[in-house]
């Protein structure tokens, strides 16, 4: 994830970004990963498991990244979000509803708990970032 951020900037190719994780993955040990690291820009990142598809990254995009080494044929991913500049207002707003809705999500997991009513406190601070918001539903 640290070679992937470090090589984040305008005017580099999303390709590079993840030619960049997946070499330092090899590099620390990694083993075939069961996916591609993840690399969507701008509009495009909001779409899962996306890939790099030759894009080139500029100012105000947000760069999702979803990567995860892999060793013994077990994947760990991890995903981050970068600015390159500083995020626009609509950015900063679904930032803060998925801060929100984990928080109230960690907040309602408890034994007993039913996977429904844990989901609705996520959708409900969800909504503070409008409508345009695309999720996948899953928490």
């Amino acid at each position: 994830m640290a070679a992937a951020i470090a090589t984040i900037s305008s005017g580099v190719a999303d390709g590079d970004v993840a030619g960049a994780a997946s070499q330092a993955m090899v590099q620390a040990g990694s083993e075939y990963p069961c996916l591609s690291p993840i690399v969507t820009s701008g509009g495009r990142s909001g779409v899962l498991h996306s890939t790099h598809k030759r894009f080139e990254l500029g100012v105000g995009d947000s760069v999702l990244l979803e990567i995860g080494g892999c060793y013994q044929r077990y994947s760990a991913p991890q995903m981050r979000t970068v600015a390159i500049g500083k995020p626009t207002d609509e950015v900063r707003r679904a930032a803060d509803a998925c801060i929100m809705a984990l928080s109230a999500v960690l907040g309602a997991v408890r034994p007993g708990a039913l996977a429904s009513d844990v989901a609705e406190v996520g959708w409900r601070e969800l909504a503070a970032a409008g409508d345009d918001l695309v999720f996948h539903g899953n928490f």
